[in-house]
């Protein structure tokens, strides 16, 4: 709002408790997530000129009572434009933040900035990012391109569950991934 976050706190009944702002600290909004420990903010910002060393995505982490700790950043990661053309959604799990989202990615040998999904891991004891898949692959790796709107959850057996909704390779459908995190 007016260039600013603003993050509100209402009661059950609606009424507002507490309001303070923000200045974001990329310009574009990625989303938020209230964790057990922790609050996160993720931003991005567009990264036209292709550079592998951009940074490109920027994962916030906050106290529950909204005192910046620390940040984790994601360069490069074959991002033209970060949030393109989908959602974002996280999970965690032992000590874990997981982020599945969506990019438009630098320009393939057909001219074009082809959009897909991305996602990654931050360790939130020091904040740094222990694993990224953003690379043009196949459904084995969790890749789908034109993933135009992305879910993420843990399951009951400790297992990170994606699902994408696809408009491209493999296919027009809803594509599930499961990874085994520990």
């Amino acid at each position: 709002m007016d260039g600013k976050v603003v993050v509100e706190d209402y009661d059950s009944s609606f009424k507002l408790q507490s309001s303070w702002s923000t200045q974001p600290e990329l310009p574009k909004w990625g989303g938020f997530y209230a964790g057990e420990n922790y609050n996160f903010m993720v931003f991005g910002q567009e990264n036209s000129a292709e550079n592998a060393s951009a940074e490109v995505i920027r994962v916030v982490q906050y106290t529950k009572d909204w005192k910046r700790i620390n940040s984790a950043s994601l360069y490069g990661a074959n991002t033209k434009d970060p949030f393109a053309g989908g959602s974002l959604r996280f999970a965690e799990q032992g000590g874990y933040l997981y982020i599945h989202t969506c990019h438009a990615m630098f320009k393939s040998s057909d001219g074009l900035n082809h959009q897909a999904n991305v996602t990654f891991s931050v360790q939130q004891s020091d904040m740094t990012i222990t694993d990224s898949y953003y690379e043009v692959s196949n459904i084995r790796t969790g890749y789908v391109s034109h993933s135009f709107n992305q879910f993420l959850l843990v399951d009951q057996s400790g297992k990170l569950v994606a699902l994408d909704h696809g408009d491209a390779y493999p296919q027009r459908a809803f594509v599930k991934g499961k990874f085994h995190i520990s």
